[in-house]
This record gives C-alpha cells, sequence and structure tokens, in this order.
C-alpha cells in the first residue's frame, strides 16, 4: 500500500532481543531517512535502534500494551506522516 503510493518502504525483522545483533542492525539501517519500530511495550527497544541510525535519521515508535497485536495500519499511518 505505501509503494503504491510512492514510498520507498523495506522492513528488518529482528528474532533476538539479546545479543543484539549489532553489525546487521547497523548495516540496514546505512542511508535510511526515517525509521518505525513497532513494540508490544512501552518502547525499550526502541533505543537500542537509535543508537545504530545517523543522527539526520528519524525514528518513530509504535507502541502497543494491551495484548492486541499492533494493527498494520498503524505502522501505515506512520509510513505516510
Amino acid at each position: 500500500k505505501a509503494r503504491k503510493l510512492g514510498h520507498k518502504v523495506s522492513s528488518l525483522v529482528i528474532y533476538s532481543v539479546w545479543p543484539l545483533p549489532e553489525k546487521e542492525i547497523a548495516d540496514s539501517l546505512k542511508n535510511i531517512k526515517k525509521v518505525i519500530v513497532p513494540e508490544m511495550n512501552n518502547g525499550q527497544y526502541i533505543n537500542e535502534i537509535q543508537r545504530f541510525t545517523d543522527i539526520n535519521t528519524e525514528v518513530t515508535g509504535v507502541n502497543m500494551m494491551n495484548t492486541k497485536l499492533i494493527n498494520p495500519e498503524k505502522i501505515f499511518e506512520e509510513i505516510i506522516k
């Protein structure tokens, strides 16, 4: 849906909380303008992701703490902001 509107999007799925795959994350974030970190918590992981981004990279979170899955529409809304 975002690509159809002309947005360049990709995803990185991280299956590990610890140890953090630092090199893989850093390599994936090169030349990225915006990062959206969906989390089913209060946003603890976003701080780790911010460590690997350039100072000009916008990092934002989409958080849910009510045991419901994050609706893809919420992520889409962040993409098009």
